[in-house]
């Protein structure tokens, strides 16, 4: 009996081995399908979000990075400066400190670099690249969320925390301003290069396996390379180890990791020192780089909190978008203000409930904690970022406040025995974000959409009005020109756009430009369009378009002295430049001032010598009104040598050969100017008159008949009977 009951025992064992053969076999399988199928719908989901920004073009800030940027447009010969100088110097070609610490971003600008030297300009391609990015950091964060919270339950993937946060974090709105602007790719691969840090720093952790301390190294530095809303990862990533690892992390674990983000925020640091001003403040007075230039310290205190309010109302409800909230849509306020105290009985709240949390280790104080350090870089508390607030400055901190979000509706669902309700309610909200986010994309098409968008979103901007209204100017005025119902609709909405931004900022001299220049087109409103930039010059001296346009504007209505001084007041300004001074010697010109327009003509020469059509008007003038016959010849067989397809420099020449009686010579130039100008119907018709005077009539009709042909303006009238 005692055998038999063996063998059953035995039997029993066996059944029990098997079974626990086969169970690992299953859970692995499991395992595995929630591992690949989650990121793989959130990759796809990306793609599908922003598909329809591939068919957009450049807009907003991608002047800086690309377009006008001439480090990028050099493709890899631009790398080295991309790498060696402040972000904005590609642009500006000299340093800049608007902005404080200034900006050292060089890894998104290197690969529009890239993109420029295999692509050429193509905003297609960056775009597509863009949300590749976009979908490629969705899946970095659903296995960094795993490392955190890894599947101990048999319930469906689809309703585990790592996959929900991940969820909320591709398809909320907020996101339009960073993925479908090219621009931002900075954000893009700042966030994306910190969750690979905070991944590989996790595992190594977790397996010591120094591989991985590596790489979270070498990733954090080309977080931090991207752009510096990495730095306060230095803390994150040691919190979660606290929050998430306590049985495993020891004391080596923080050292190492501490060392694996010091060390590359250390050299960083050390290379950004090298290239930018870390102790600028941001040399500006423009109060559209510096909302807080005139406020208090208080005053900037609450205007921060009224904007932190704001910043939870939009992760909450993101109905109404923008790409700009500059002075004045969200005006400085004072402590008297419940804008500002609200949000900060609201924030102080959820910091003391997220330091409570801490203490009891509750993972959704990590998330807090995500939230309020990343948020704190951005927030304008410490330094100014150059504006009140943006949507992409919740781009990072978003993911820490949605991963808290979807941690506290778990514990809901459970308290309330409510099992699907989280995940009923990110479905729901998942939805209509993205709903919202395809809605929003097309309005990132052009600047002109763009900006004649958000305008009535941000009616108070200074300027987005100012930006709407000069899309509004370019679109009517440049080709193809709309029909002229369409172009004067188009200076209309512009004029009241831009008499708004005046409004707002009375000295913003960018505002009364682009009115001036919106009068000048709309029926030739001259004197309002004087008025206008005049007034742009006294807010901003330093604005050389509108010298320009005013002394345009001047010679339109006749006032070659206002005209003329403007232009030399431009030329003092640029000193360097040929080209007022040559626009001067037109006015000149016209004023019938001959002897002040060669003046200004030869000053342009001096500045440029090859300054072909400075020249030919000094032979045209030293000839017509001096009898200077000599010196005409002189000027203008150099502006010949320079320009040989300019028409008027050869009748010149030919005509100062024959005022000074030698028609033979005057037959040579009107000869030699007919090969570089084949068609030239001045040509033929001065070498007619060449003809009569050497008495050859017959050469001479013929030379008329040609010149009529190819001109008939220039026959003669009839004689009337």
């Amino acid at each position: 009996m005692a055998r038999k009951s063996q063998r059953k025992h035995s039997s029993g064992k066996q059944t029990s081995r098997k079974i626990a053969t086969k169970a690992p076999q299953n859970e692995r399988t499991v395992i595995d399908y929630r591992v690949w199928v989650p990121p793989a719908i959130l990759f796809l989901l990306s793609f599908l979000l922003y598909a329809n920004t591939f068919s957009h073009d450049y807009a907003l800030d991608d002047a800086i990075v690309i377009t006008e940027n001439v480090y990028t447009q050099e493709g890899t010969a631009g790398l080295g400066k991309i790498f060696s100088t402040d972000a904005f110097e590609g642009y500006f070609q000299q340093k800049k400190n608007l902005v404080a610490g200034g900006r050292y971003r060089p890894l998104s600008i290197a690969t529009f670099a890239l993109e420029i030297e295999f692509f050429g300009p193509n905003p297609g391609v960056s775009h597509f690249i863009n949300v590749l990015l976009y979908a490629l950091s969705a899946v970095l964060l659903f296995f960094l969320l795993r490392q955190l919270f890894p599947v101990t339950d048999p319930k469906p993937w689809w309703t585990g925390i790592p996959f929900l946060a991940s969820l909320l974090y591709v398809v909320h709105p907020l996101h339009t301003e960073v993925v479908a602007n090219i621009k931002g790719r900075d954000e893009i691969l700042a966030l994306l290069f910190i969750f690979a840090a905070a991944y590989a720093l996790l595992r190594w952790v977790r397996e010591s396996k120094y591989l991985w301390l590596g790489i979270g190294t070498i990733a954090f530095f080309l977080a931090l390379l991207a752009k510096e809303t990495a730095l306060p990862f230095v803390l994150i990533v040691p919190l979660a180890i606290w929050f998430f690892y306590p049985k495993v992390a020891q004391v080596r674990h923080y050292l190492f990791v501490g060392a694996g983000l010091i060390l590359p925020t250390a050299l960083y640091l050390a290379l950004r020192s090298t290239v930018v001003d870390l102790t600028a403040t941001g040399t500006t007075d423009e109060i559209l780089n510096d909302p807080f230039i005139y406020a208090s310290f208080g005053e900037r205190l609450a205007t921060v909190a009224h904007t932190l309010g704001i910043y939870l109302g939009k992760l909450f409800l993101p109905l109404t978008l923008s790409h700009d909230y500059y002075f004045n849509q969200v005006p400085i306020i004072g402590w008297g203000s419940l804008n500002a105290l609200l949000p900060s009985v609201i924030y102080l709240g959820l910091l003391g409930l997220t330091v409570y949390g801490s203490v009891r280790r509750h993972p959704a104080a990590f998330g807090m904690w995500w939230f309020f350090l990343s948020l704190a870089l951005v927030s304008n508390i410490a330094v100014t970022v150059g504006t009140t607030m943006g949507e992409r400055f919740l781009f990072v901190p978003s993911v820490g406040f949605l991963l808290a979000g979807v941690i506290l509706l778990r514990r809901l669902s459970g308290r309330m025995q409510q099992p699907a309700l989280d995940y009923a309610v990110v479905g729901v909200l998942a939805a209509l974000f993205a709903v919202r986010t395809v809605v929003r994309n097309p309005d990132w098409k052009d600047n002109f959409t763009l900006f004649t968008t958000d305008v009535y979103h941000s009616p108070n901007s200074a300027k987005v009005r100012t930006a709407a209204g000069g899309a509004l100017v370019d679109a009517a005025t440049t080709a193809p020109l709309p029909p002229p119902a369409q172009r004067d609709a188009y200076l209309d909405e512009a004029i009241g756009h831009l008499q708004a931004a005046t409004e707002i900022y009375p000295e913003h001299g960018q505002a009364w430009l682009l009115l001036g220049n919106a009068w000048f087109n709309r029926n030739a409103q001259y004197e309002k369009a004087l008025n206008c930039f005049q007034t742009a010059i006294f807010h901003r001296p330093g604005l050389i378009d509108a010298y320009q346009n005013a002394a345009v504007t001047a010679s339109k209505l006749k006032r070659y002295d206002r005209a003329t001084e403007y232009y030399r007041q431009a030329a003092a300004r640029r000193p360097q430049s040929d080209t007022y001074w040559y626009e001067a010697g037109i006015a000149y010109e016209e004023w019938g001032k001959p002897d002040s327009a060669i003046y200004a003509f030869e000053r342009a020469v001096t500045l440029n010598p090859k300054n072909a059509d400075a020249l030919g008007k000094i032979a045209m003038l030293q000839g017509k009104f001096f009898g200077r016959l000599d010196q005409a010849i002189a000027y203008a067989q150099r502006a010949i040598a320079l320009k040989p397809t300019e028409e008027g420099f050869h009748e010149n020449l030919g005509i100062a050969y024959a005022m000074k009686g030698d028609f033979n010579r005057a037959l040579q130039a009107f000869q030699n100017g007919l090969k570089s100008v084949p068609n030239g119907a001045k040509l033929y018709f001065n070498l007619g008159i060449t003809y009569q005077q050497l008495g050859d009539p017959g050469q001479a009709q013929q030379n008329f008949e040609r010149a009529y042909a190819l001109n008939p303006a220039l026959r003669p009238a009839a004689t009337p009977q």
